[in-house]
């Protein structure tokens, strides 16, 4: 595949269940020009339902993450500086020689 994978889209849903303060954030990334999904690693593959809100894992054959979350527990200010702080990060693709 002559594809170097440099621009890549993602899916990210966050599910909720009633009575549960937790979510699940459901993720994944796959190549923008040739559609190639990318597969999570080193994530446990044994909980196959949304239902497991407690354990991070990546199902099947680990192309999509489901991860257990929560709000954090911060004042308003803690939140203002920890956006301004999230805004200057940036990741991007490096290609290497």
């Amino acid at each position: 595949m002559d594809c170097q994978h440099l621009y890549i889209k993602n899916s990210i849903k966050i599910h909720k269940h009633e009575n549960d303060p937790r979510f699940v954030a459901q993720i994944s990334f796959a190549c923008n020009e040739c559609n190639l999904p990318f597969q999570f690693l080193d994530l446990p593959s044994d909980n196959l339902a949304l239902d497991n809100m407690y354990q991070p894992s990546a199902p099947g054959v680990g192309i999509t993450a489901l991860l257990p979350i929560i709000p954090m527990q911060i004042t308003e200010s803690q939140v203002s500086d920890l956006l301004k702080m999230e805004s200057s990060l940036t990741f991007e693709v490096e290609e290497k020689v």
